[in-house]
């Protein structure tokens, strides 16, 4: 056998799979994106806490 011979199929190696890509920490995008949704999310409910308060309060009168 002729070891030198660069088409010998005893000169492949193993294929190494790259490592998995960790979940967590996210990219930055994502912490934009959860911190913009929160604040939506925080505006929507404070605007009708204070629509339900305002109507509770014309209902009462």
């Amino acid at each position: 056998m002729n070891m030198s011979d660069p088409a010998s199929l005893e000169n492949l190696h193993d294929i190494i799979p790259p490592q998995p890509i960790p979940w967590f920490p996210p990219a930055p995008g994502w912490y934009a994106l959860g911190i913009s949704v929160l604040l939506l999310l925080s505006r929507f409910s404070v605007h009708k806490y204070l629509a339900w308060r305002h109507d509770r309060c014309l209902h009462r009168g």
